[in-house]
């Protein structure tokens, strides 16, 4: 509901890109966001390049998350 009032408000705007956030890297069969990229280009979404989001450390525990998220995302795969 929140997703489809934040749309019908763009559309009254007359805005024309509505950033839905990530999907999957082209020709990535087995990545996590496959099935949600089907979903947003099933209905003519188009990958459009944007600055990505930074981090901010403001505590030195920062890079131990950050650290671990990256041998998390590592074992994944993707």
């Amino acid at each position: 509901l929140l997703q489809w009032t934040a749309i019908a408000d763009a559309l009254r705007r007359s805005d024309h890109i509505y950033n839905f956030w990530g999907i999957a890297p082209e020709g990535a069969k087995r990545h996590p966001f496959r099935g949600v990229t089907l979903f947003k280009t099933g209905f003519g979404g188009k990958m459009l390049e944007l600055t990505h989001c930074m981090d901010v450390p403001l505590s030195p525990l920062y890079h131990a998350t950050r650290a671990f998220e990256y041998v998390r995302k590592w074992r994944r795969g993707f």
